[in-house]
């Protein structure tokens, strides 16, 4: 995961937030495809590897635990030194992530 602010709630929301991520992940994958563009092949895997980390860690990391209802994406988390989360049950974050 890649820490950030929340779109919506810069100054209230950081830390890992599902947004930001989830934005990464659709950036990345269409940066891979200007560099397998340009013809930077070992560039477009790394975006793509980079792209699917990702992913794989927002849905490790930031899915709603069972007693939320495991069935969205949390507005943040606050990293392993924390443990803690914050869920506002955020449409626009699982959107995106979808």
């Amino acid at each position: 995961l890649v820490p950030g602010s929340l779109m919506i709630d810069v100054f209230l929301r950081w830390n890992y937030t599902t947004d930001t991520n989830a934005m990464l992940v659709g950036f990345f994958r269409e940066f891979a495809l200007a560099e397998d563009a340009v013809g930077n092949a070992t560039g477009a895997n790394d975006l793509r590897d980079l792209s699917n980390e990702i992913a794989q860690a927002i849905n490790e990391h930031l899915w709603a635990a069972e007693d939320a209802g495991s069935d969205h994406y949390v507005t943040q988390w606050d990293g392993p030194e924390l443990g803690t989360y914050r869920d506002f049950v955020d449409y626009d974050a699982n959107m995106i992530a979808a």
